[in-house]
């Protein structure tokens, strides 16, 4: 791939993670943000050997190209432009990124309704990967909309392919997900990590699939189209997507006291190399006294109150961040958490747990009750979950495969 050069054609490209994922594969790559009138230039000026296309020009950059091939041709949607001597050839990897993404999912539409939400160029990529299903999309000016929408609420998967929610125009959903019962709410959007709809969704309780693995396994093709020689089959795109995971949204532990969430956390900030928070040092800061002498003086609210904006703002950064036992017992502090963060549960059994100078934990009865209380919200808020039942050592094994 020696002085060959690569480009992404979008506008915006603010929210996107295609240049570190294919400068990871060798790939000298930019972001050119471009009108409308650029694309022509752009594509036959002989700059670059390749390009990636995004919003708003998947179908735009067609007439420039000699040729579409497979996908492309089929949907009318580009998404990768390869240049052949003087030619250009359009591909769609989009179509089997978004069948990565159901595939690694478990996510089976076959016979079943599908809704998706938006009618563009990746509307289609999305609706050839649900093969099988009973695919009814959702527009604003479409037969079926985001008012009368809520005749399907027997949908079994909800896709969203509109940017509705994209970083930093976080708005809310266009429907009131509450009002479904589906399987499974997908949402193409990765940047933040979890739009308002699948925020949502993860509360209800359902299955709730962010776009990052369609962005890595969709850019694994187009780096194949340009030459990069990669590993075939979804491990290496796994591994792809949990290395992207870690590395662009903050990193959140959380578990019960004296789980080792702060042990493991030190070590996940010397790992990456970012900055470590613990939200209970945060509290201190702001109050001039420990957690301890908070709760025992002004009571657990007080507490809470703080912990709360501890949290927000360790939630604006990059840091790892080691969170109290009892962060997500409130619905906001879920939130922030799953809106930006890669959440880890640490998991360690209830009479192994360090119970001194916790004033909430002050008994082994009192401890089984403020399990029983939160397990479940640490199981639905976490990406992943580390078994701290053995030693320090086995548990670190876990983080730094996890990490790695």
């Amino acid at each position: 791939m020696k002085n060959k050069k690569f480009a992404l054609i979008g506008k915006p490209l603010g929210h996107s993670y295609s240049a570190l994922l294919h400068e990871r594969f060798g790939l000298d790559y930019s972001l050119v943000e471009t009108e409308p009138s650029g694309l022509g230039g752009l594509l036959r000026g002989g700059e670059y050997d390749g390009f990636n296309v995004t919003y708003p020009y998947k179908k735009d950059v067609i007439p420039f190209l000699d040729q579409t091939c497979g996908a492309a041709r089929e949907l009318g949607v580009v998404n990768t432009v390869c240049r052949d001597g003087d030619r250009l050839l359009g591909y769609n990897t989009d179509a089997a990124g978004a069948e990565y993404l159901f595939r690694s999912n478990g996510i089976d539409a076959a016979g079943k309704k599908a809704l998706i939400l938006g009618t563009g160029s990746t509307a289609g990529s999305v609706a050839r990967a649900l093969r099988g299903a009973n695919v009814v999309f959702v527009g604003r000016s479409s037969p079926v909309n985001y008012q009368n929408c809520y005749e399907h609420t027997d949908a079994s998967v909800i896709v969203n392919t509109t940017p509705v929610g994209m970083f930093p125009d976080a708005r809310p959903s266009l429907l009131d997900i509450e009002r479904f019962a589906p399987e499974a709410v997908v949402d193409v959007i990765y940047n933040p990590r979890r739009t308002d709809l699948l925020v949502r969704a993860k509360e209800m309780g359902v299955k709730a699939v962010d776009g990052l693995g369609m962005l890595v396994a969709q850019a694994v093709g187009s780096a194949r189209l340009f030459g990069a020689d990669l590993p075939e089959g979804d491990a290496f795109i796994d591994e792809q997507l949990a290395y992207l995971a870690v590395r662009t949204s903050p990193v959140v532990f959380v578990g019960m006291p004296g789980s080792g969430k702060t042990t493991l956390t030190r070590m996940a900030a010397r790992l990456l190399g970012r900055e470590f928070i613990d939200t209970d040092d945060a509290v201190q800061s702001l109050a001039g006294r420990t957690a301890a002498e908070i709760i025992t003086e002004d009571g657990e609210a007080a507490f809470r109150n703080l912990e709360k904006q501890a949290l927000a703002r360790a939630m604006a950064t990059d840091a790892v961040v080691a969170t109290g036992g009892g962060v997500v017992e409130d619905a906001e502090n879920r939130r922030a958490m799953l809106s930006r963060g890669f959440v880890i549960y640490v998991c360690r059994p209830l009479e192994n747990l360090a119970r001194e100078g916790r004033p909430l934990s002050s008994s082994p009865a009192a401890v089984e009750a403020i399990y029983n209380r939160r397990s479940a919200l640490y199981e639905r808020t976490a990406d992943a979950v580390i078994d701290n039942s053995g030693t320090l050592k086995e548990a670190e094994r876990q983080l730094e495969k996890l990490l790695r």
